[in-house]
């Protein structure tokens, strides 16, 4: 990031279907913080919601969910 340059984080709250055990959880995890941009996963299982930290200007939700999907799980906002 150029000196000067703005970081236009958010916190994303999202529920993840198809989820089963922590396994799913890991790779849901994994998947996004793959992504570039992504500053901080958190998925929990039992309410099946992630909370992202993410630059705006890097990742999209769009972006987020489709890694969610091509690992084989949903998301909603």
């Amino acid at each position: 990031m150029p000196i000067g340059g703005k970081i236009t984080m958010l916190r994303g709250s999202y529920h993840v279907t198809g989820m089963g055990c922590g396994a799913c959880v890991k790779h849901v995890k994994s998947a996004v913080t793959a992504l570039s941009g992504v500053q901080k996963c958190d998925v929990d299982l039992e309410s099946e919601t992630m909370t992202v930290d993410f630059d705006e200007e890097v990742v999209s939700f769009e972006d987020i969910k489709e890694a969610v999907e091509e690992a084989g799980y949903g998301l909603s906002k």
